[in-house]
């Protein structure tokens, strides 16, 4: 079976790749080839291909690389989705999963977290009044960084308000005194 693919032609660390038609089980990197139909340099992201000889040697049945599929759709010699060229290893694909279990977890405790305080203040208060005023004040869920922030910002806020508190409190003292 024919397929058209990259051809190395360049030096060490230093690739350069003709487009080539050729049989699938010739090398990459040697070997003979039917014809060549164009050029990629991956450093200066130069790519010349003769879109008539790459259509000529579809139309005859000609396979391609994923890579060139790629080229082949982003020049617009041919129509459809790019394919995923890259693909990650076993244990990169675990560890990733492990993450995004991870982080789900985490996500599931603070929703808990927040309902169980939600039906403890209902239960303070007496009912149905916090849980609509919670049902209705919907807002956006918050992300990890912004929460921080603002429960930083109400505990400096709490702080400053004690100061105050502390300083009215010392001079009603002082002035009951005089």
């Amino acid at each position: 079976m024919l397929k058209i693919r990259l051809f190395k032609v360049g030096r060490k660390k230093q690739p350069f790749y003709k487009i080539v038609v050729t049989d699938k089980n010739n090398p990459s990197t040697g070997g003979r080839f039917i014809e060549e139909i164009g050029f990629y340099n991956p450093f200066s992201k130069e790519c010349k291909v003769n879109e008539e000889k790459a259509r000529n040697w579809i139309e005859k049945g000609a396979g391609f690389s994923d890579t060139i599929n790629n080229l082949f759709i982003k020049k617009g010699i041919i129509k459809g989705k790019k394919v995923n060229v890259f693909s990650l290893s076993k244990k990169k694909k675990e560890e990733l999963a492990k993450k995004e279990e991870q982080r789900r977890k985490k996500e599931e405790e603070v929703k808990a977290k927040e309902e169980e305080e939600v039906k403890e203040e209902a239960s303070e208060t007496g009912g149905e009044e916090v849980q609509e005023s919670k049902e209705t004040s919907k807002e956006p869920e918050k992300t990890k960084e912004s929460t921080e922030g603002e429960s930083e910002k109400e505990e400096a806020g709490k702080k400053e308000e004690e100061k105050k508190e502390n300083d009215k409190e010392g001079s009603v003292e002082e002035k009951e005194k005089k």
